[in-house]
């Protein structure tokens, strides 16, 4: 399901009890969806995505996010360089854990 990370507007700066839930709440939405759908493409099921794994779920987001504004080349440059950003440890895969943090950046 990849649309439930949908893009969320900040809360209102007079709304502060809701402003303090709000990234708390758009954290967990995103350790959820990491983990309820990180075997769907995880395809090799290593345990970590690859960078061509990693790309393929990056994309279909930001598709299902922004819709087809970009050309799948900026796009597939941009995931390229989201995976270098993702692999904290530089071990060639990104893990669930690396892939939550990365997400909830």
């Amino acid at each position: 399901m990849v649309g439930a990370l949908a893009l969320t507007t900040p809360a209102l700066a007079q709304d502060q009890p809701a402003a303090e839930a709000q990234p708390a709440a758009a954290k967990a939405n995103v350790a959820a969806v990491v983990e309820s759908e990180f075997d769907t493409y995880d395809t090799d099921k290593s345990g970590d995505l690859n960078e061509q794994e990693f790309s393929t779920w990056l994309i279909a987001l930001k598709t299902q996010a922004e819709g087809d504004k970009a050309k799948a080349t900026d796009l597939q440059k941009w995931a390229s360089a989201a995976f270098a950003q993702a692999d904290a440890d530089n071990s060639k895969a990104v893990s669930p854990a690396e892939l939550t943090t990365f997400l909830q950046g």
